[in-house]
């Protein structure tokens, strides 16, 4: 059995890896445990997957609300959004805001939704991380 701070954490349908530190990690626990979600390893990594397996897969929240939840747009930012995008903070049901993890961090996230692999990249809202990674390409083999 990998140690407990080891990454990847797996929800049910996605597996997150992440760089950085949460401020607010206690408050994000506490949001998880009003929800009854608690934690085993007791690390910001375990708490991030939580957190996107609970808005993905529990609330069904679509993608565009996960990453605004996680990495809130500022008032300064969300004047320069195009308007179609801006109505998609207001419908966010707000009260995830609290439980944004807080910080410089930056998550990769592979995910199986809708029988569709996905790789993503999130980032904390003022960029403190770097947001560099990489799928490698096929490589062929043939049998002899």
């Amino acid at each position: 059995m990998a140690p407990g701070g080891a990454h990847p954490f797996a929800g049910l349908n996605e597996a997150l890896v992440h760089n950085g530190d949460f401020a607010n990690y206690h408050s994000v626990c506490e949001y998880l445990r009003q929800r009854n979600i608690r934690q085993q390893f007791l690390t910001d990594t375990e708490v991030s997957v939580q957190l996107f397996d609970l808005w993905d897969r529990v609330y069904e929240y679509p993608l565009e609300y996960i990453i605004e939840a996680l990495a809130p747009t500022t008032e300064l930012d969300f004047d320069q959004l195009p308007p179609e995008k801006q109505v998609i903070i207001p419908a966010d049901p707000g009260h995830s805001h609290h439980a944004s993890p807080d910080g410089p961090w930056f998550f990769i996230i592979a995910r199986n939704h809708r029988d569709r692999f996905q790789l993503l990249g999130i980032t904390d809202t003022a960029m403190l991380r770097p947001q560099v990674f990489a799928l490698p390409t096929a490589v062929r083999c043939r049998l002899v």
